[in-house]
């Protein structure tokens, strides 16, 4: 006798389910360096790309220039700004076209790398049990979207030169 294949998560009973009915999930209680160190890297990681980019474009690469001109005063926060090259309507559209790549590489493509490499935990994954017992199944494909997205990078700045 063949079972046909249900299309709803399962449910697993859990003995306490009603004890964590209210607090589930990997986050439920969040000390304040927590939250405080999340908000210093959201800040923290634009301006480094921006001092990383103004060290490459206007220092020759030195950080350490970058950082004594802005201590010294030699350069103000308002000549940081300066220094960056004016957003165009062409950097939107290839910033929308990287989004929009990541988006279908995030939903559409199936993994297939957790059959090429043995120990690789990818493909469908059930994620952690509800409130409710039910455990939803995951697409874990990150690391494909991510070489996807590196090859398709070489490709466009080292064989057609387009980046």
């Amino acid at each position: 006798m063949v079972e046909e294949a249900s299309t709803e998560p399962p449910i697993i009973a859990s003995p306490d389910a009603d004890q964590k009915a209210g607090a589930w999930g990997r986050a439920w209680e969040i000390s304040r360096w927590t939250s405080l160190t999340s908000l210093v890297i959201m800040l923290c990681t634009p301006l480094i790309t921006f001092a990383v980019y103004l060290a490459c474009a206007q220092y020759g690469g030195s950080l350490l220039a970058l950082a004594s001109a802005l201590l010294s005063s030699s350069l103000s926060w308002g000549g940081f700004w300066a220094l960056f090259p004016p957003l165009t309507a062409n950097a939107c559209l290839i910033y929308a076209a990287w989004l929009a790549l990541q988006i279908l590489l995030a939903v559409a493509i199936p993994d297939v790398l957790h059959r090429i490499i043995p120990r690789y935990r990818g493909g469908e994954q059930l994620g952690s049990i509800t409130p409710g017992g039910h455990q939803l199944p995951y697409s874990i494909n990150g690391l494909q979207a991510w070489l996807i997205s590196h090859i398709l990078f070489l490709i466009g700045g080292y064989l057609t030169g387009v980046i």
